[in-house]
């Protein structure tokens, strides 16, 4: 083989061998079959690839160790700059199979031709008219390059496309798109999927079989060729992957229970990708499908208990409480409750478990939709209840707003903060204001018991700025 050095590949490919664990090693000599058995293990490692040339030869030798290193499988940085070289090498050769040896052939193959006819001496060679003109268009046409031989073997541009094609592919080779993803039997450590996430769903507590609690959540992602569930694992990835966001993942796995991204996986954000609408319907619908959006006067009038969607206003919320179980003795859960309004009436939202994480934050008058939460009757309560594909989306945060209140009782008053039960609009609301705030407004010593003073004083007026359930000013009236 001319055109690759034996000695620059020998030294390439023992570079190669040294980057190999002691299990990929011994893959790599498993998939070696043409070289006997008893060579393989008693071989050492170090005169490993001259036994590989001897076997295979050089370009033999460059296919089966790509191959090979495809399948333990070594596709990372630090092999395949090694090997690349050489298999684009390989390529360029095998698109030229004349090149390195031209010359050679076109000596051999004319000589003879010359001394064959050669005239002897003295005598004039005789000239068939209609050979020589044959002689001179071929002669002709090769000095135009438009011989129909030589053009046929001259790469077309289309080929040379082609390579460089494959080139910036192989560069890529990490890229696979979820229709890939769906195929794939297993994923390696280097494959990366881009994909949109189109569903999030709430935290959910597991044990694992040496009985250790974990967290995990189902998303579904999608990009421009088909859209795929998964299950994620940990609290880190939880707050680091948001709905209608693009994200790389790496590092995933893949088996019977489908794609998973644990705590070893690489999720980093990217620039957006277009989805088409199809593509984002199917998603939409992958895990549970979105219930329609129901008023408050409707779900009330549900005789039975049903899934269902709802949209409106938070007009109370409560903090999060540790609730006992009553199905699982000395078990607790968390629970969060608030009041949701619409302009049919309002209703007691119910968040269970570690769906309460989703309503973190969540201010007063902040305007939510509420997918997928159920009917709860009791006796003639009716609430609704979070599920496993409750999602919770703010559709808009309320800013500060100037209002009047009335303060009709003390919840709880410490130095750094105060909780006032007031009447607003004629409705109870409990708000937090600053005690220093509370001070200054009602004239009294921040020192002295905040309680027994504003016990003293009310009821109380005021003009405050709400934000959410803080009160950012307060003046007396």
């Amino acid at each position: 083989m001319t055109g690759i050095s034996e000695q620059d590949w020998k030294q390439t490919l023992a570079s190669i061998i040294e980057e190999l664990n002691e299990s990929q090693y011994n893959k790599m000599l498993e998939m070696l079959a043409e070289i006997p058995q008893s060579q393989r293990t008693d071989v050492i490692k170090q005169k490993m690839p001259q036994k590989i040339i001897e076997h295979y030869g050089v370009s033999q030798s460059i296919t089966v160790i790509s191959d090979t290193m495809e399948k333990i499988p070594r596709r990372d940085q630090s092999v395949q700059e090694l090997l690349q070289p050489f298999v684009q090498k390989l390529q360029q050769l095998s698109n030229n199979p004349k090149e390195g040896n031209k010359g050679t052939k076109r000596k051999r193959g004319t000589e003879p031709e010359k001394k064959k006819k050669q005239p002897a001496a003295g005598k004039k060679k005789k000239c068939d008219p209609a050979k020589e003109k044959k002689r001179s268009t071929a002669g002709m046409k090769r000095k135009h390059g438009t011989d129909p031989e030589k053009k046929k073997k001259k790469p077309a541009a289309g080929e040379k496309k082609s390579f460089f094609t494959d080139k910036r592919r192989n560069t890529q080779s990490w890229k696979k798109n979820i229709c890939d993803l769906k195929s794939s039997r297993q994923l390696l450590e280097t494959d990366g999927v881009v994909g949109k996430v189109v569903q999030k769903f709430g935290l959910r507590t597991y044990q694992t079989k040496d009985n250790v609690k974990n967290q995990l959540f189902p998303l579904v992602i999608a990009d421009a060729t088909a859209c795929i569930k998964m299950t994620a694992y940990g609290k880190k990835h939880y707050k680091e992957i948001t709905e209608e966001r693009c994200y790389l993942f790496r590092k995933m796995i893949k088996d019977e229970n489908g794609v998973k991204i644990n705590t070893l996986s690489k999720v980093s954000e990217t620039t957006a990708i277009e989805v088409p609408e199809k593509i984002m319907i199917e998603a939409r619908k992958l895990i549970q499908p979105e219930r329609p959006v129901c008023s408050i006067a409707e779900i009330k009038a549900f005789v039975h208990e049903k899934i269902v969607s709802v949209e409106g206003t938070i007009k109370e919320i409560e903090s999060v409480k540790q609730i006992k179980m009553k199905k699982i003795k000395g078990k607790k859960t968390k629970r969060q409750d608030f009041q949701l309004e619409d302009d049919t009436g309002f209703i007691r939202i119910c968040m269970w478990g570690e769906n309460t994480e989703q309503s973190k934050g969540l201010l007063i008058g902040d305007s939510v939709k509420l997918l997928n939460v159920k009917i709860n009757r009791y006796f003639e309560n009716i609430s609704l209840n979070s599920t496993s594909f409750t999602r919770l989306v703010k559709v808009q945060s309320t800013g500060i707003r100037n209002e009047r209140i009335e303060i009709l009782g003390i919840v709880k008053a410490k130095r750094t903060n105060t909780h006032l039960e007031v009447d607003l609009h004629d409705r109870l609301h409990t708000f937090v204001v600053s005690s220093k705030l509370l001070a200054k407004a009602f004239d009294f010593k921040l020192d002295a018991d905040i309680k027994k003073s504003l016990l003293d004083k009310m009821p109380l007026s005021a003009d405050v700025q709400i934000q959410g359930e803080k009160i950012k000013e307060i003046t007396a009236v």
